[in-house]
């Protein structure tokens, strides 16, 4: 049962337990509570004399934030815990489509009890439904939504997926000036003729933004909605899915960027020519990150020049890193073009060669993504890269599981700075589930890394995972697509997955 709605159930029905906080929980909460049975706190502080600070307590609480499930059970233990986690159960408020019948009751809760509102720091709502062809579909979120959202005071991000934006929403974004960050997705649409009854407004606090597919009825529909959200504030902008959103939308992305403000430029599949518009015109990027398959023949003066860290695909990486401060790259190895088929089939050593050989600063990140698993490649890493700090390997098709077994250990040595790992899988898994397709999982690669000291983190991921829902039903797909879905050894693998 999810976070929220185990604060619902808590609210809603209170009844004694044998803990000094009385409420009535889920059954899954039930359950957990009865595991614990035999563990009387009591009984085990009985022996403390010193009584532990909160502050202590709270700094061991933050640890677990990323586990609601965790927190949760912490808060059932006693009304000391309870108190003290409350600001972690409402930091973060998701409201889904399927559970509407408890938005109400959950704004309820916010809004009579004023201190939750200083707790609540994110909200996300997704208000995806699916029609009968499997597509999705936006709508409105319910109205008491948009109420809660006019009466917090700390909110600091607001996630939106498939929500039609209504003039009241629109006028709560321009005005909440504790909004750092914002992000619209999957098929966001606009009310329609949203912004021809009010004049043109500008919110002048979000900080981080990140856009995906948009849709609109009107081009100046589309030109007053980026206008709302684009700021002289804004640092960090992540556009994704640039082919969808059409040409019109990387335009008028261009026209209403303030200038000079960006630090921080993620955009997929974008036109050479624009990209260089874009960068031309913020000087001040520190990260920029792209796909372009398009050919780029003429170095442009005026990239920003204190870029330090950088990800495009492998057969652009002479017109950027040269001369540059770039020490963290992320190589795209595979593209249509004929030149990214040209790159591909040489070595690494190619592109130390002609690009990262002659970066002003030594390289400390490096991320492949996209490629065939290549020994050569791997046996250059260790000898072309030896002061990395971290590796992130992305294969597109089983590597060999006798070389990873008998040799990673002893190139990943020679390595002697190495402190993040990331190794795993890309691409679409069409036939089976994704667990039991993973070529390797999270066990062996802790045993194949075991004898590097030097390492502090290993990690195991999926990246691009691509299910075809026809194999298993659309109920089933729906589920995998809310994180309902059971994988196996899911938790062991630490997958992250992102379905495209």
């Amino acid at each position: 049962m999810p976070l929220q709605d185990t604060l619902v159930c808590l609210y809603m029905r209170r009844r004694q337990l044998s803990s000094p906080y009385a409420v009535s929980v889920p059954p899954l909460a039930v359950a957990v509570v009865a595991d614990r049975a035999s563990f009387s706190p009591k009984a085990q502080l009985k022996g403390f004399r010193i009584k532990v600070p909160d502050d202590i307590w709270n700094m061991i609480f933050r640890l677990l934030f990323d586990s609601g499930k965790s927190v949760l059970n912490v808060s059932l233990s006693c009304r000391r815990f309870y108190i003290l986690t409350l600001p972690l159960l409402f930091k973060r408020l998701s409201f889904h489509h399927d559970r509407n019948h408890h938005a109400e009751t959950l704004c309820e809760l916010v809004q009579k009890r004023r201190h939750l509102q200083n707790y609540v720091q994110s909200v996300d709502i997704n208000c995806i439904t699916w029609n009968d062809a499997h597509l999705m579909v936006a709508s409105f979120p319910p109205p008491c939504i948009v109420q809660l959202l006019g009466i917090l005071t700390n909110l600091q991000s607001v996630s939106l997926s498939g929500t039609v934006l209504s003039y009241r929403g629109a006028l709560l974004l321009a005005e909440t000036k504790t909004l750092r960050q914002f992000s619209i997705s999957s098929s966001c649409r606009l009310g329609k003729n949203m912004f021809a009854d009010i004049p043109r407004r500008k919110n002048h606090s979000i900080e981080r933004l990140t856009i995906g597919e948009l849709a609109y009825d009107k081009p100046e529909d589309l030109v007053d909605w980026l206008y709302l959200v684009l700021s002289n504030t804004l640092t960090d902008l992540h556009v994704i899915g640039g082919l969808t959103t059409g040409k019109f939308f990387i335009e008028s992305l261009l026209q209403e960027l303030v200038l000079n403000t960006l630090r921080r430029l993620h955009i997929e599949y974008i036109d050479g020519a624009i990209l260089y518009e874009i960068v031309a015109r913020q000087q001040r990027l520190e990260e920029l990150h792209f796909f372009c398959s398009d050919p780029l023949f003429v170095v442009d003066s005026r990239l920003p020049p204190n870029i330090s860290s950088w990800s495009g695909p492998a057969f652009l990486a002479t017109h950027f890193i040269p001369d540059s401060e770039i020490n963290k790259v992320r190589l795209w190895m595979q593209d249509m073009s004929e030149q990214g088929r040209h790159v591909q089939d040489k070595p690494l050593a190619w592109v130390y060669e002609t690009s990262i050989k002659h970066a002003r600063r030594p390289i400390q990140s490096l991320e492949i993504l996209h490629f065939e698993w290549n020994q050569c490649l791997m046996d250059s890493i260790p000898r072309v890269f030896p002061d990395l700090e971290r590796l992130a390997l992305f294969f597109i098709d089983r590597p060999d599981m006798d070389y990873l077994e008998n040799k990673l250990a002893a190139k990943l040595a020679m390595m002697k700075h190495l402190r993040y790992l990331s190794m795993g899988t890309e691409g679409t898994i069409p036939a089976v589930r994704p667990a039991n397709d993973i070529p390797w999982c999270y066990n062996n690669l802790l045993k194949w890394t075991e004898n590097c000291p030097t390492l502090k983190q290993v990690e195991c991921r999926v990246l691009n995972l691509w299910i075809d829902w026809r194999r298993f039903g659309h109920a089933e797909w729906k589920g995998f697509m809310k994180g309902e879905m059971v994988l196996d050894e899911r938790e062991l693998l630490k997958l992250h997955i992102y379905p495209s």
